[in-house]
């Protein structure tokens, strides 16, 4: 811990996933804390402010747009509900399997000692800051994937707390909008996993 303290003496908040990757390359990874709260650099709204046009469009709005047009279609025909029974029915199983798809390929990353993870830690990306400082190649593949760590843990969490409010409160318009809201975030972690396995994929077996 004493090292860590070195790194950030303001890094209270940040301790939690220290202690949940407890490794020196995610630290050394990490050299500009001092600049770059880690608490920051792993929220979503830094993911979103780090990521260029088009990525926003595909792996934000677009995902928005479909989970509305479908919540419409769902609604217009009084299955709302039925959608949502569905739903708590397959996505538990789907998404414990890639939280542990994601945390195993986040683990492989910090964990690799090769020339390609060695080359991502000294080139920095194309134009994507946070807090007005760049970032390397490897810091933006660790933010990669421990967001999408953290969106599928909050929609696993959403479609429990979802199918206990379906069981309480009966509007359309809330069954409407916790649909809306899974629909959404699914197709967002799809969209995300699927851009960073192709990533990690460049990694391992890039052309030198």
């Amino acid at each position: 811990m004493g090292r860590i303290d070195d790194l950030n003496s303001k890094s209270n908040r940040c301790k939690i996933i220290y202690s949940i990757i407890p490794s020196d390359n995610f630290l050394e990874a990490l050299k500009n804390t001092n600049k770059i709260r880690m608490a920051e650099l792993f929220t979503s709204k830094k993911f979103i402010g780090s990521e260029k046009k088009r990525e926003k469009v595909s792996e934000v709005f677009f995902p928005i747009m479909i989970s509305i047009i479908i919540t419409i279609t769902y609604s217009y025909y009084n299955l709302s509900e039925k959608a949502l029974i569905e739903l708590r029915t397959l996505l538990p199983s789907t998404i414990s399997i890639l939280i542990g798809f994601s945390i195993t390929c986040l683990t492989i990353i910090i964990t690799s000692d090769n020339k390609s993870i060695n080359f991502l830690k000294t080139e920095e990306t194309d134009g994507r800051r946070i807090t007005n400082y760049s970032i390397s190649l490897y810091q933006w593949l660790l933010i990669m994937f421990v967001h999408i760590i953290i969106a599928e843990i909050i929609l696993l969490i959403f479609v429990f707390f979802s199918s206990f409010v379906i069981q309480i409160w009966k509007p359309l318009i809330l069954r409407d909008i916790l649909l809306m809201v899974q629909v959404g975030l699914l197709i967002h972690i799809f969209l995300v996993l699927i851009r960073n396995v192709g990533n990690l994929y460049f990694v391992f077996y890039r052309d030198e």
